[in-house]
């Protein structure tokens, strides 16, 4: 068997539910990224100065907390995972987080960190995800919606 200098991406499904889900930047990305686990029950922390009318909406509303500043070392206490996606050096939020033993997701560099966030697609119990590992997720978004067509049409003719 020949070995690889590069370690594969191993795609995983798992249940977020009660786990503490840090969100590190209040932005378009993290927004996608919240709203997308927020039926998986997972206890969500945002962790940002400013955020997203969207996302200011669920935190009046308690389904996310809201901690209105920046992040600091303590706010990894505790975290399953964490979501990075700020606009500036995101290199000693990922540290701290990281030395901590938090899983991270870095949107401004998805390879650099530990997890990646596929393109998902979901009827029901069927849920695909796609990804390129990292590399081009333009790529990965536009194969996602052509396989979405492909998987609803199957399944439309397999239910009748």
């Amino acid at each position: 068997m020949e070995k690889n200098s590069e370690a594969i991406w191993v795609p995983l499904h798992f249940s977020l539910k009660d786990k503490p889900c840090l969100f590190v930047g209040g932005g378009a990305v993290n927004e996608r990224r919240i709203l997308s686990i927020l039926p998986s029950k997972a206890m969500i922390i945002l962790v940002a100065p400013e955020i997203t009318p969207k996302l200011a909406e669920l935190a009046h509303q308690g389904e996310i907390e809201w901690r209105r500043r920046p992040f600091l070392p303590e706010d990894a206490k505790g975290a399953f995972l964490a979501f990075v996606a700020v606009n500036g050096d995101p290199t000693p939020i990922v540290e701290v987080l990281k030395n901590k033993g938090v899983l991270v997701n870095l949107a401004s560099a998805g390879r650099e960190g530990d997890f990646l966030v596929p393109y998902v697609i979901r009827e029901g119990d069927v849920v695909v995800s796609v990804s390129t590992s990292g590399r081009d997720p333009a790529f990965t978004k536009r194969l996602g919606r052509w396989l979405r067509e492909k998987i609803f049409s199957f399944l439309r003719e397999e239910t009748g």
